[in-house]
């Protein structure tokens, strides 16, 4: 759902880290300016839109949220601001202690996929093999945390902010898998297979995955592993 004023979620033209952002707007209905930058147009945030933002905060990069005269940045911190903004970041303390460790977690996996993802393709080659085993650390943690937790979500029965960047990731690896033609990292984790098909199937998550912004690449033309969407 876009709008040309007001609220704007900014990133590159791929899914990567902006995708649980966006994602977050389609669940809550949220009108939003889905501003994107090409490689190919780089110009357009290095020389003008990101000299206008450091006069605004000098903290600024991909991706960033304008709301009114905020200007949010920081990957975590734009999930966490959403997340107050939309109520999803925990009904309770325990909730909301549960949902901050998750959202870390998930960018611990996160860094540790693009770090294979952007590397040289001889190196990706090498390495992708050996990430396929060391990712499933990942998945352990949290199949174990949704075992123990006994909620249908990371922090609750219902989605809470570290929901929808777990999803992503899940989602890109399935994508992954079948790239590289390897079963499914969810096969032996049943906890984990539950909780992408239960998310996948809210309404809200449905109507996003019918938007353009779903069927982005999930990363830039630089990767050796771009992720693009199934024809």
């Amino acid at each position: 759902m876009t709008t040309t004023q007001g609220f704007t979620v900014a990133y590159w033209q791929i899914r990567g880290l902006a995708a649980p952002l966006r994602m977050m707007c389609e669940y809550t209905n949220t009108p939003y300016n889905n501003v994107t930058y090409t490689p190919a147009e780089s110009h357009k945030w290095f020389k003008e839109a990101k000299p206008q933002l450091l006069e605004k905060n000098p903290l600024i990069n991909l991706p960033y949220i304008l709301d009114g005269d905020k200007v949010i940045t920081q990957s975590n911190s734009c999930l966490e601001y959403l997340g107050r903004k939309f109520n999803l970041n925990g009904n309770s303390e325990e909730e909301q202690l549960k949902n901050n460790q998750c959202l870390n977690q998930v960018m611990d996996m996160r860094n540790a996929a693009v770090g294979l993802f952007y590397k040289s393709e001889q190196e990706f080659n090498i390495e992708k093999d050996k990430y396929c085993q060391n990712v499933l650390n990942h998945y352990n943690k949290f199949e174990k945390w949704l075992e123990v937790n006994k909620t249908n979500y990371l922090s609750a029965n219902e989605p809470r902010t570290a929901d929808f960047h777990l999803f992503e990731m899940l989602d890109q690896h399935e994508r992954f898998a079948k790239d590289l033609s390897k079963p499914s990292f969810l096969e032996k984790y049943p906890n984990l297979k539950q909780f992408h098909h239960r998310f996948s199937q809210l309404p809200g998550i449905q109507k996003y995955s019918n938007t353009e912004v779903a069927r982005y690449n999930c990363n830039n033309t630089s990767a050796s592993w771009q992720g693009k969407p199934s024809q």
